[in-house]
């Protein structure tokens, strides 16, 4: 059941006419187009006071990851360009899901849903803009952290006499690439099924982690383990050194972690009444 708001209560949000009473469509116009959607999408992700703070702490905390490992690590192993970005990478895996979860849950903790789903009462669109953009901020947080790597590493060079090595695989660069955004995604299908921050940002990090360790302590389970179990491939895919097995893990895993609550999430949206 989609919710509306009289014509006046939403007339001119960003420019946008209001949908008529009752209706799944607009009257007397195509609709959004996708474009505009994605706009709306991410000027939404920074506009908030969370999602923009959150966007300033991911940058500090990687930089001040790097400037660790620069000034404690090892010369020899740990201060590489590879090395470097492969922590800031990693951190940013860790933070970058709370972005898909408050980009998802926002709609219903603020309660901006009544005005988003009246914009745009076609309720898939706005799930897929809202994956896109997240995704495409997944993917620019990876490209500062290959410059703020690159800038590690030449500070390295300069203040621990570290040799010059710029080596990078594309396979490794394209693993982080796709890790990052399935755990983007991932954190959006947990903010879309359960819709609270809070539950959600704490059912992402720990429901995943006692299912590992539950299949450490039952033995029938340690089979079935490595298909359900996102974090291993992922680790894998990191390192660009993946192999048929790991693909099918990381297939099957993200199929249960990202896939899955992603489905249930948006069946239950369409079907909810946004109050």
């Amino acid at each position: 059941m989609t919710s509306t708001l009289p014509t006046h209560g939403v007339q001119g949000i960003q420019g946008i006419p209001a949908a008529e009473s009752g209706d799944r469509r607009p009257v007397g116009r195509p609709g959004i187009t996708f474009s505009r959607l994605l706009v709306l999408e991410a000027r939404k992700l920074v506009d908030t006071r969370s999602g923009r703070w959150l966007l300033i702490s991911i940058g500090l905390i990687t930089a001040t990851a790097l400037a660790l490992v620069v000034w404690f690590g090892d010369p020899a192993a740990d201060t590489w360009f590879a090395p470097l970005l492969e922590v800031a990478a990693l951190v940013q895996m860790v933070l970058f899901p709370v972005l898909g979860i408050l980009a998802m849950t926002a709609e219903f903790s603020q309660r901006t849903g009544l005005v988003t789903f009246t914009v745009e009462p076609r309720r898939m669109r706005v799930v897929l803009a809202k994956l896109a953009v997240a995704g495409a901020w997944a993917v620019v947080g990876l490209l500062v952290a290959v410059g703020l790597a690159a800038i590690a590493h030449l500070l390295a060079v300069g203040i621990r006499d570290v040799p010059w090595n710029w080596h990078l695989d594309a396979g490794q660069l394209g693993g982080l690439a796709l890790a990052q955004v399935l755990g983007v995604a991932q954190g959006l299908g947990f903010g879309l099924l359960l819709t609270s921050p809070a539950l959600a940002i704490v059912s992402y990090f720990l429901v995943p982690e006692l299912w590992s360790v539950l299949g450490g302590l039952i033995p029938r389970l340690e089979r079935v383990i490595p298909w359900v179990d996102l974090t291993r491939p992922a680790e894998v895919l990191t390192n660009g050194a993946m192999t048929g097995t790991d693909w099918a893990h990381l297939a099957t895993g993200s199929g249960v972690w990202v896939a899955l609550p992603l489905l249930a999430g948006t069946w239950l949206l369409v079907r909810r009444e946004i109050a």
